[in-house]
């Protein structure tokens, strides 16, 4: 059996940039050497859905390479249960008056708000607020959604205050649907599961994606806590692609929320790694976190040595015409 190494990253477009291109390269090197490699990427856009798919048919990425998408629904024949959601939720959404503005759709009663759909750049929903008649400044769930547009979250709000109350996933309620017919979009809600923290259930959903003993390559920093609450992996490799820092300027200035989470839990696993760009960001962690000599790793960007013809001055451009020249007998 192969050894399976999971790398789990962000948003991945048809077009890229140097992150991607350094994950497609690392994914092509470990297939070649005999892995068994998944992605798993972020994408909440219907566009990028496909983005891999384009990629590989471009000959860039690895047909051996397995693609997960951490935001889509496993059963896709099933589309829009947020229609049958929002109607359960506020049954007479259909009479309020649409306002339009930007990425945003709400629908007003009396002029307030009752529900707000935000969109994604493919005009798909990604998340809808909805909010009681008396308290229009603030909501009291949220939803969030998969690029089919079906609900895959809910977010409770305390009463009048952006603070959180607790999270549902509804992934059970899918579980059950595929068994039904593609028609039957009763969207009964049969079983869910409640959640503390962002942590736990980001845990949950990279759950059903990792096996035990998998190795995970990390450069989403949204994983960094998720992935290290499941204790059945063998490795996880955490790849920094910026600095460390809230402000880069400042050596004294506080560590980016979700690296100093991860910086103060890296020893819990002695496998585990991380990876940095440059020796100097090596030594400014192990000044805060000096327990951890032994698990981080320098890997720095590339960078092109060659200026491309366009980056050349037309005073360059003629210097060396006139070296040619110079060379003629």
């Amino acid at each position: 059996m192969k050894n399976r190494i999971v790398i789990t990253t962000g948003t991945i477009s048809i077009t890229y940039g140097g992150k991607t291109k350094s994950i497609i390269e690392r994914a092509n090197m470990l297939v070649s050497q005999g892995y068994e490699v998944v992605l798993v990427t972020t994408n909440n856009d219907l566009n990028d859905l496909y983005a891999i798919d384009h990629i590989k048919r471009r000959g860039e990425l690895n047909n051996d390479v397995q693609f997960v998408n951490y935001y889509s629904s496993s059963f896709v024949n099933i589309f829009d249960n947020f229609l049958n959601y929002m109607s359960k939720e506020v049954p007479d959404y259909k009479s309020l008056i649409l306002k339009v503005h930007d990425n945003k759709d709400s629908l007003l009663l009396n002029g307030k708000q009752r529900i707000v759909l935000q969109k994604t750049a493919s005009n798909r929903y990604k998340k809808i607020d909805f909010y009681r008649p008396n308290e229009p400044e603030t909501p009291y769930k949220r939803i969030y959604l998969d690029p089919y547009q079906n609900v895959r979250r809910t977010r409770q709000f305390q009463q009048g205050t952006w603070e959180k109350k607790w999270d549902t996933t509804l992934d059970a309620e899918f579980n059950v649907l595929a068994e039904k017919s593609p028609e039957d979009r009763s969207g009964a809600i049969l079983e869910s599961v409640n959640f503390d923290t962002d942590e736990a259930w980001l845990a949950y959903r990279l759950d059903t994606i990792l096996h035990y003993n998998d190795i995970v390559i990390n450069d989403e920093p949204l994983f960094l806590l998720a992935l290290n609450d499941l204790k059945y992996l063998r490795k996880r490799i955490h790849v920094f692609h910026m600095n460390h820092l809230t402000n880069p300027q400042d050596v004294n200035s506080t560590i980016r929320k979700p690296y100093e989470k991860i910086m103060k839990r890296i020893g819990y696993y002695s496998d585990d790694l991380l990876v940095v760009l440059t020796e100097q960001q090596k030594s400014e962690i192990l000044d805060r976190y000096p327990e951890i000599p032994n698990q981080i790793m320098i890997i720095p960007h590339a960078y092109e040595t060659t200026p491309k013809l366009t980056e050349l001055s037309i005073w360059q451009i003629a210097r060396n015409n006139l070296n040619e020249f110079s060379d003629v007998d």
